[in-house]
């Protein structure tokens, strides 16, 4: 905020804004655990060419709380309301005035930033952009602290390099609302430039149908169908360049509208599709949070104790060389019990895998 103190009549004038300094001041440099004295306020209402002393501060903070409980909005209830306001209590230990009852606690803000910072499908630069976002909504002293938790999780590798995702993400949204197609290039790495990526199909146009935006393990994916619709994929949108609208009526309704979302995405991204059986299978006990974490607990899937060592579970997987691979991260620790169909493609699965490591003679 400018504001000029340059003549007398520019100190009189900049005497307004007096109280919404102070709140400005308070907002950023207190907090439950940091407080300020009457002091430093006045020292930085100066700074503007304001006029201050203790008894008017107090006066100004006393308005400040007055306006903040006026309930302007009468459809929020209490509770709500009194989130979306703070208020400036002095604290005597301290001594010194602070905001309390932030709009947002510590603990979110912190969430909000490891949220932010671990996402893959958001660039560096616009994480940044982001992160000064939720800086703003709390204090300086926790901003710091916020910026030092975070930031020792290091998880920015893996980040795309690709700025236009937010792009992106408003002309889909977009196409879905008008109901129309949208065209786009796929990109792709190569073993030549392991730093940028390069145009599918030698950079020519996608063409579908987008239905639905969904993360997955820090990605962001837009579900879209062909353009016969009859088939529905999905693109990762941080490859995606280059997105344009297309004033022609999506395809693929009445297939996405029979979708179980919740479904889709369990099949597609953690089995990655294949022949449904129904198979029954042993594990050691110890992975037990691990088999429940992947298959769930619904009406469709049946645990049992195998013996005191093992429990075997039964429920519908769509087969496939993923779901196999799956199951060779726990070694002994898992058997197909059934059916025999499963059993011997697992085996000749695992003997592929042999096969492959048998020393060629002719090199």
């Amino acid at each position: 905020m400018a504001i000029k103190n340059n003549e007398h009549g520019g100190r009189r004038e900049n005497q307004k804004f007096k109280s919404m300094l102070v709140a400005q001041y308070l907002l950023k440099h207190t907090d439950e655990d940091h407080a300020a004295p009457t002091s430093k306020i006045i020292t930085f209402l100066d700074a503007y060419g304001i006029s201050a002393e203790a008894h008017s501060v107090q006066r100004d903070i006393r308005l400040l709380n007055r306006l903040l409980e006026i309930d302007t909005d009468p459809e929020l209830c209490v509770e709500e309301w009194e989130r979306l306001n703070y208020y400036i209590e002095y604290d005597k230990s301290k001594h010194g005035y602070k905001v309390v009852n932030r709009p947002y606690n510590f603990d979110e803000l912190k969430l909000l930033a490891e949220c932010i910072h671990s996402a893959k499908f958001i660039s560096e630069k616009q994480s940044n952009d982001l992160l000064e976002t939720v800086y703003s909504l709390c204090s300086k002293h926790q901003a710091e602290e916020i910026k030092k938790k975070v930031y020792l999780v290091g998880r920015t590798s893996g980040k795309t390099q690709n700025n236009r995702v937010f792009r992106s993400i408003q002309k889909i949204n977009d196409a879905i609302k008008c109901d129309c197609q949208i065209e786009f290039q796929y990109m792709k790495y190569t073993i030549q430039d392991k730093a940028n990526q390069v145009s599918r199909r030698n950079g020519a146009k996608y063409r579908y149908s987008p239905f639905a935006l969904f993360i997955n393990e820090g990605n962001y994916y837009m579900l879209a169908a062909d353009l016969s619709g009859k088939k529905l994929y999905h693109f990762r949108i941080d490859r995606m360049k280059a997105v344009d609208l297309v004033c022609e009526e999506r395809t693929g309704k009445d297939l996405y509208k029979n979708i179980d979302m919740q479904n889709y995405t369990h099949r597609v991204f953690s089995m990655f599709g294949g022949e449904e059986m129904h198979i029954k299978m042993q594990f050691d006990n110890k992975l037990l949070d691990t088999v429940i974490e992947q298959f769930g607990t619904g009406s469709d899937v049946f645990y049992g104790y195998a013996d005191e060592k093992h429990f075997f579970i039964s429920t519908k997987v769509e087969v496939s060389s993923q779901f196999y691979s799956w199951l060779c991260r726990f070694g002994t620790q898992v058997k197909i019990i059934s059916p025999q169909d499963a059993v011997d493609g697992f085996t000749e699965y695992l003997q592929k895998i042999t096969n492959s490591y048998k020393v060629d003679e002719s090199f």
